[in-house]
């Protein structure tokens, strides 16, 4: 057996090195296919199949808040309940908290700003993650007082720190404050952070205020305990909601809690864009598998005599089928091989194309389980498109083969085979193109649809001040005074303003408030907004008209009458029919004035619609943490410098941290939806290059069969014109067919897409005819090659060389 297996193999590629052309165009098509499936099975097994790197990740959870009155699945949790849940929870092994925060790092050069991740106890021993130098933070390093110790992370510990060994004890210094070091992270630890982006280079314990109960900014995770399951915790968290809101009605009422799979809350928002992609690739490669198989099917016709003449020299018919399987195989795998070496490039392009906004990024790699995805791949391939025609060869009957002649016709059925195979590469590749033209338009719609404010030539970065330098809110309000004086007086700056949260940058921050003049709501269930802290020349910074009223001006300060400004869509929603100028708005700790009505602007991305959205004037608000946006005249990067240099020249302990253009903003909220385009726009043109080279395989190999014939009707009259419709209508009808198949796959499979989609339907019929003709137009010129060259035949020749 093993001895036939080897001269099988050695058979195989010695077939294969006497045709080339044939060898190398099947193995370039399966390098294509599998290449792009090992690229993106890669990104599906590091993001979604690939257990979080902790102990026992299958009990890990996420706890997140659910208010009921408001509709939100996914709220934050406030200190205190994090330490009601612990103490009240007899499934949980361990609840924590966490959030990601800014400071500046000093000491070893300039200010550095770093991503600072507050946690509460028991943070780091819920997740099971051990120190790689020193300790991890004490049971009492959460309360205030003792909570002024770090640990930091690999990447911050060798850039900033020199990897020193003896780290633990030394001082760091965030926002002019000393902190402790007590240690070390592992290397490739980012903490459950849905972005890498947002990766802190330290940790710190967050001190709770029990008292802080309407506050809600803390991420929970929880560790189930051993022999407990989801339901019974997530039935006791219901308990203890329900408790809080008895307790507490002022701040609980209509709160809950629910768990949610740790990995699932880090992943769900790629998941669906992830498995649409990877079920584009297994078009792909069953294109490529068509395609492949179609060639086989032709060799198999010259190959019948060979079989014919090793039957009849004794070999049985499987004899045969093993030789065209080995050889079937030996090009799967060259081809897997191939594909191997392309998915190296592939995964880098993919995260490159993502812009990091795939979570986990940094566990994606072709690993060995993606090298055994390949191989699996291949062989599946390989015994995919080896079957057909080994089958053919075992099942025919070979006898006539002995009798015909180098030329013969391939037999009706084996071209009908051949022609199935076509059709079917035709179908699939109008499904892949359809599903890429509709993400495409959706990207084109989201690239059309008004942001509401500037997005050309604004720079933003944001500035943290720390308390220890600025206690009260008048040295904040002057820091910020005379920042915006220096930076709108820039050359090259047109106007400057601040905010607490510029839009497109991932923040929120959804307040509670009530209207005056409406009727008391019970406590709990008040509506929330938006709430947004700005300077007055912030509306101009970021060109955001103001519809009715006024905006904020210089009269707004402490002690003058509290006022706000809402937006169009808070107009609409909350004081419909009503005149919004003069009502009164209790927010932000005081009953405010709403002076004037702004423009609605798209805050969470281009695909949501505004939000309602009410501003309060920093004068009468103060906040020590801002995003600055500088208005310039032309290229808004070019002033990232200058704009450094006027924070060092106010204060040379501050660094500006996340610079970027509001460009660079609206390009990150694009990101996903420009990646999913991309990727099953270069799938769909890679199967229609497929299909396309499938077709013109098949009329060639036609054409060729068929010269015999079409010299003799030339001879008897038949001209050009004739032989040219003759070939093209066998190529129309095998068009024809691949269309009307792959117009109602597309109209199964698309409806998927749905979810992804903006301003597009998923049935969308310009879409539909405009890739059907390109398809079609494209399919029909791979037929006229071979169409012409039958036009050309000379009748004469053709008749003497038989």
């Amino acid at each position: 057996m093993i001895d036939g297996l080897r001269a099988d193999l050695r058979f195989a590629l010695r077939s294969l090195r006497f045709r080339p052309l044939l060898s190398a165009t099947v193995v370039a098509t399966l390098a294509v296919a599998i290449g792009a499936g090992t690229a993106l099975f890669s990104v599906v097994n590091g993001v979604l199949l690939r257990p979080l790197p902790y102990p026992g990740p299958e009990r890990l959870y996420g706890v997140l808040g659910v208010a009921r009155v408001n509709g939100s699945e996914n709220a934050n949790l406030s200190p205190p309940d994090v330490a009601d849940l612990l103490a009240g929870s007899g499934t949980l092994e361990g609840i924590a908290a966490y959030s990601v925060s800014s400071a500046v790092l000093a000491g070893g050069g300039d200010p550095e700003p770093v991503r600072v991740g507050l946690v509460t106890g028991g943070f780091f021993d819920v997740l099971g993650v051990p120190p790689a130098l020193g300790r991890l933070f004490l049971a009492d390093e959460d309360q205030r007082g003792k909570h002024r110790v770090v640990l930091l992370s690999d990447a911050l510990w060798r850039s900033h720190f020199g990897s020193d060994q003896e780290i633990a004890g030394r001082t760091a210094t965030l926002n002019g404050v000393d902190y402790t070091v007590v240690g070390v992270l592992p290397a490739g630890f980012t903490g459950p952070q849905p972005q890498a982006f947002d990766d802190p280079g330290l940790w710190r314990p967050v001190p709770l205020d029990p008292t802080s109960r309407g506050g809600h900014w803390l991420k929970g995770i929880a560790r189930l305990k051993d022999g407990a399951t989801p339901d019974q915790a997530q039935a006791e968290l219901e308990t203890l909601a329900a408790v809080l809101e008895r307790d507490h009605p002022a701040t609980n009422t209509g709160r809950g809690f629910r768990l949610v799979p740790l990995r699932e809350s880090i992943v769900a928002g790629v998941r669906p864009a992830l498995a649409a992609l990877m079920g584009a690739v297994l078009f792909l490669l069953l294109i490529a598998c068509a395609n492949v198989a179609g060639l086989l099917l032709a060799r198999t016709h010259e190959r019948r005599r060979e079989a014919a003449v090793r039957t009849a020299l004794g070999a049985g018919p499987w004899r045969m089928v093993r030789l065209v399987l080995t050889e079937a195989l030996v090009l799967a795998l060259l081809g897997g091989a191939a594909g191997v070496i392309l998915a190296l490039w592939g995964t880098d392009v993919i995260i490159s194309l993502s812009g990091r906004s795939i979570p986990r990024s940094d566990e994606i790699g072709v690993d060995a389980t993606a090298l055994g995805f390949a191989t699996l791949l291949s062989i599946a391939a390989g015994l995919l498109f080896g079957l057909v025609p080994a089958l053919r060869l075992a099942r025919g009957d070979l006898s006539p083969a002995l009798k015909e002649g180098p030329g013969a016709r391939v037999a009706a059925g084996g071209r009908r085979l051949r022609e199935a195979l076509v059709v079917a590469q035709m179908a699939l590749s109008l499904v892949l193109l359809i599903g890429a033209g509709l993400l495409g338009g959706s990207l084109d719609r989201l690239l059309r649809v008004p942001a509401g404010f500037r997005t050309e030539d604004v720079l933003t970065f944001e500035v943290d001040l720390p308390g220890s330098r600025y206690p009260d809110d008048a040295r904040v309000l002057a820091f910020y005074d005379s920042l915006l004086d220096r930076l709108a007086a820039m050359p090259g700056a047109r106007a400057a303003g601040a905010v607490n949260i510029v839009p497109l940058s991932g923040g929120n921050s959804c307040d509670s408030f009530t209207i005056a003049e409406h009727s008391p709501l019970p406590p709990g269930q008040e509506p929330c907004a938006e709430a947004r802290v700005s300077s007055p020349g912030y509306f101009r910074a970021l060109g955001i008209p103001i519809r009715e009223g006024r905006g904020f001006g210089p009269h707004d300060v402490a002690g003058a009458p509290p006022v706000a400004l809402v937006n169009e869509a808070f107009a609409k929603r909350f004081l419909p029919g009503e005149e919004p100028i003069g009502r009164h708005l209790d927010a932000g700790g005081a009953v405010r004035e709403i002076v004037g009505v702004v423009g609605d602007v798209r805050h969470f991305s281009l695909a949501d619609e505004a939000a309602p959205e009410y501003y309060m004037p920093l004068a009468q608000l103060p906040v020590s943490g801002l995003t600055i946006a500088v208005q310039t005249e032309r290229d808004a990067a070019a002033l990232a410098p200058a704009v450094r240099g006027a924070l060092r020249t106010l204060d040379a302990g501050l660094a500006p941290d996340h610079v970027l253009t509001v460009e660079d903003l609206l390009a990150g909220s694009l990101r996903q939806p420009r990646f999913r385009a991309v990727v099953l726009g270069a799938l769909a043109v890679s199967a229609l290059l497929l299909a396309a080279i499938g077709l013109y395989g098949l009329m060639s190999y036609t054409v060729g069969q068929r010269v015999h014939e079409i010299g003799i009707r030339m001879a008897l009259g038949a001209g050009r014109r004739q032989i040219l419709r003759l070939v093209l209508g066998r190529g129309v009808w095998l068009v024809t067919a691949g269309l009307l198949i792959g117009l109602a796959g597309a109209a199964l499979l698309t409806p998927l897409l749905s979810g992804l989609l903006y301003g597009v339907r998923a049935g969308d019929p310009a879409t539909y005819a405009g890739l059907s003709a390109l398809l079609a137009s494209i399919a029909l010129l791979a037929c006229l090659v071979p169409a012409l060259r039958a036009a050309r035949v000379e009748p004469m020749r053709v008749l003497r060389s038989e």
